[in-house]
């Protein structure tokens, strides 16, 4: 059996179902083998900007400033009820007074009043401490050899003492890598800043804490909001990239392709589906109840409908567990209650068994439901039962010289 693919489709040739057992399949797709920034240059890549005024009006679009403004400072609210023509004067003159009081005067003479308190505990101190390092070091002398003088075993204290100062030089320097980490990225680059913080504000313990906090909290977050992404055809080709940073990409008519990213778990399922509602753009309990208000008020209007088939593909997927399992069942099940088929592609060999156990895998008779190898694969099978109307066709080049082929 060969296999050829052109135009984004593929064709037999030479094909006969005897000669299955005893020919060994061979797969050639005819196109130019690219490399990825071949492929970025041929499907326009661009790579998405957030722009951070658009999220800001996005998540903040029904919150009024000024109620805002008045619940977070008290003292703009304050200020309405503030009587300017009497109280004016009067406070003005009291924030002077006191700010002059608070300004720092000259240097002036510490109080020696204060000198019989701390005399005793001040001499206790000294003395304990120089008979720590004096004993320290006579100990040290008795085992090694050595004679100690009592007038500079002090002074490698002080030595001690500069030599961390310059070991901590180079760290502190490291205080200009944080626009480089800003540059790359700036999530890391803040976590940098705020461990930098509070380790010079309080102490070193206190740093780490809220360091590895904040990169726990980091990575729980990418465990439950994974990347998705929309994916649609390059021209010519079989691949399948994501719309929104491949700008030379089509997407078929009738066809949603909805790539997820991570592992399907209780606290990702939530997410899973409204990513999945948001790519599909068709939700299912709206648009039945649109069905609903539509035959209850007997107003015949022309179904017009824009998704046929919506494409799961689960070939970035590592680990799926029940809650969500019954998450994508719920999904399957919406979907073909208003009769747009769903179909899961690339799961690798742990996924696909765990949905076999949770009875995922069963194939629907009317074709509603259904699991492929490939997104490719998926997108024939729709064609070749009419779900979809047929892929515009591209001019396309054929470089045999330059093929793939895979036996």
């Amino acid at each position: 059996m060969r296999i050829v693919f052109t135009e984004g489709f593929c064709s037999f040739a030479d094909y006969s179902s005897d000669d299955m057992s005893t020919t060994a399949p061979e797969l050639t797709v005819r196109r130019p083998v690219y490399q990825q920034d071949e492929l970025n240059h041929l499907c326009k890549y661009v790579k998405p900007k957030r722009i951070l005024s658009n999220e800001v009006s996005r998540r903040c679009k029904n919150i009024k400033p000024m109620t805002l403004l008045k619940k977070s400072i008290p003292l703009i609210d304050w200020l309405s009820s503030y009587n300017w023509k009497n109280n004016i004067l009067g406070d003005i003159i009291a924030g002077i007074t006191v700010a002059v009081m608070h300004i720092p005067q000259v240097p002036s003479v510490p109080p020696l009043s204060i000198i019989p308190n701390i005399l005793v505990d001040s001499f206790v101190i000294t003395m304990v401490a120089y008979t720590i390092s004096m004993s320290m070091a006579l100990i040290f002398a008795q085992k090694m050899g050595y004679e100690v003088d009592s007038n500079q075993e002090l002074v490698a204290q002080c030595i001690l003492a500069s030599i961390i100062v310059v070991a901590l030089k180079g760290m502190l320097v490291k205080v200009t890598e944080f626009v480089k980490f800003w540059r790359l990225d700036k999530t890391d680059a803040g976590i940098w800043a705020v461990t930098f913080v509070i380790v010079v504000l309080f102490d070193i313990e206190y740093g780490l804490l809220v360091g590895v906090l904040l990169c726990v909290g980091r990575l729980l977050v990418l465990a439950v909001r994974p990347y998705t992404c929309k994916l649609a055809l390059a021209p010519g080709t079989e691949l399948y990239l994501d719309a929104r940073r491949y700008k030379g990409t089509v997407e078929i008519p009738g066809i949603k392709i909805f790539h997820y990213s991570g592992s399907l778990n209780f606290a990702s399922r939530q997410y899973f589906r409204e990513r999945v509602y948001k790519i599909a753009e068709l939700v299912p309990q709206k648009e039945l109840n649109r069905r609903l208000k539509v035959s209850c008020n007997g107003v015949a209007t022309e179904e017009i409908k824009k998704l046929r088939i919506l494409i799961l593909d689960f070939t970035a997927l590592s680990h799926i567990d029940l809650a969500g399992a019954n998450a994508m069942r719920s999904i399957v099940d919406e979907y073909c209650s208003i009769g747009v088929s769903v179909y899961i592609t690339g799961c690798s060999g742990p996924v696909y068994e765990t949905m076999r156990k949770y009875n995922l895998a069963e194939h629907n008779e009317n074709h509603f439901f259904a699991m492929f190898p490939t997104v490719a694969d998926a997108v024939h099978f729709a064609r070749s039962h009419s779900e979809v109307s047929s892929i515009p066709a591209w001019n396309t080049r054929i470089h045999d010289e330059n093929c793939i082929s895979r036996l």
